[in-house]
């Protein structure tokens, strides 16, 4: 079979595969109230299950309709796309400002630093719903093996509740594959991340 005709099967099977899927934030989680100003709070070291939830939505319970999977993994959702080997070990992340204008991500396993990300102030933002990084941004050729061009985004929306860290993580794409066919997606989901009791304020 020609390659070119499997490309082109390929580019109509991805650009099929765009769309749009939002998940609602579980009922049974606490309300997002009570950030301040500068979102110092979510300064803190945090689990990493790495592990798929079940959170039940409404009256809905795992393997009902309602239910909704989602897996809990800071390194996709910070962005540490090169830490999600199997069996690691055990996962674990910090969050702490350096300054006024430098958020510093570290992500841990077994206790030792794996990636360090330094961000600026270009990056993230503080506001009423939260600490706003964006942890992910690809231009250009963002799908192999497949010609194409475009932009993808990932954010992470970070909130502070309790002993919890509770993320609303966006990817976004438009890409053009076969540099013709257009594909937009939007998939927005939420996680939690509890606090590590291993954690000593500075």
């Amino acid at each position: 079979m020609p390659r070119h005709f499997l490309i082109a099967c390929a580019a109509l099977s991805l650009a099929a595969c765009g769309g749009t899927s939002i998940q609602p934030y579980p009922d049974i989680w606490p309300p997002l109230t009570g950030m301040s100003s500068d979102c110092r709070e979510v300064q803190g070291l945090y689990v990493d299950p790495n592990a798929w939830a079940w959170e039940r939505r409404g009256k809905a319970v795992k393997g009902e309709p309602g239910a909704g999977g989602t897996l809990d993994a800071a390194w996709i959702a910070l962005g540490f796309t090169g830490q999600g080997a199997p069996g690691a070990g055990r996962r674990e992340f910090t969050l702490a400002f350096d300054g006024a204008d430098t958020l510093v991500m570290e992500y841990l396993i077994n206790g030792k630093t794996a990636a360090v990300k330094r961000l600026g102030r270009d990056k993230w933002s503080c506001g009423a719903d939260g600490l706003r990084v964006v942890t992910l941004e690809l231009s250009g050729a963002v799908i192999d093996k497949v010609p194409s061009h475009g932009s993808a985004q990932r954010s992470a929306t970070l909130y502070r509740v309790g002993d919890s860290l509770y993320s609303r993580t966006i990817d976004s794409s438009d890409i053009k594959l076969l540099h013709a066919l257009p594909r937009h997606s939007l998939k927005e989901q939420w996680q939690r991340f509890p606090a590590s009791a291993a954690f000593i304020p500075r």
